[in-house]
């Protein structure tokens, strides 16, 4: 059970640095870079857009498109506790909690790109695509 443990935080660690290296990435390629020398007393920008609350929105849209693996992932990793559980009402009840909050995770996945269509109208931000 320790392996198993093991590889799914292993395998969540590196879904998410490769979403947030790729959203940082998309970022960056939403639009030429406008500003390749920097002018003495400016800051560099690499991105097309940079506003912090735009960064913000571009990297909790990438990463709400990652949840719906991850969702499935555990509701195996449930299923997987609930056959070696063999019995034991504990951890079979452990079993059902992690299916329960895996399908918890896959509703809110589902709903994922409406929040952040609901966050953009609240704060009067678009996201670059």
């Amino acid at each position: 059970m320790v392996f198993l443990k093991r590889f799914v935080y292993g395998t969540f660690l590196i879904l998410f640095s490769f979403l947030l290296f790729t959203s940082v990435m998309r970022a960056a390629q939403a639009e030429n870079l406008y500003n390749p020398l920097p002018v003495a007393n400016e800051l560099f920008c690499p991105t097309a857009s940079c506003d912090l609350q735009t960064m913000v929105l571009l990297v909790l849209s990438d990463i709400l498109r990652i949840i719906p693996i991850i969702s499935v992932l555990f509701i195996i990793v449930g299923g997987f506790k609930m056959v070696m559980s063999q019995g034991n009402e504990e951890a079979l009840t452990a079993a059902k909690r992690t299916i329960v909050w895996a399908v918890l995770g896959l509703v809110v996945a589902v709903l994922s790109f409406s929040i952040i269509a609901i966050v953009q109208n609240l704060l009067g931000v678009t996201i670059p695509t």
